[in-house]
């Protein structure tokens, strides 16, 4: 008769669920983390450098644009990273 591990190494399968299910949500939310920091990074920077050039709109618009469009594409970048290992 084969017994199950006891101990830390024996887990459940239902375990074993819950750990994949919480890897794959601190993904998403790593995701999410990567597109907002891009946009933030464009909205704060095109602020300084309207200040500092004393133009209003023009760089807070196109670094927030330029934040928005590497922030998606980091985050294709990563998904498809992420489905080739799964």
């Amino acid at each position: 008769m084969i017994r199950p591990r006891s101990g830390s190494h024996a887990a459940s399968g239902r375990e074993r669920a819950g750990s994949q299910s919480g890897g794959a949500l601190a993904e998403v939310a790593g995701l999410g983390w990567m597109l907002l920091t891009g946009v933030i990074a464009g909205v704060v920077g095109g602020t300084l450098l309207d200040r500092w050039f004393s133009t209003k709109p023009i760089f807070t618009i196109s670094l927030t644009l330029a934040g928005i469009g590497l922030g998606i594409f980091g985050v294709a970048r990563a998904a498809s990273r992420s489905g080739k290992s799964a």
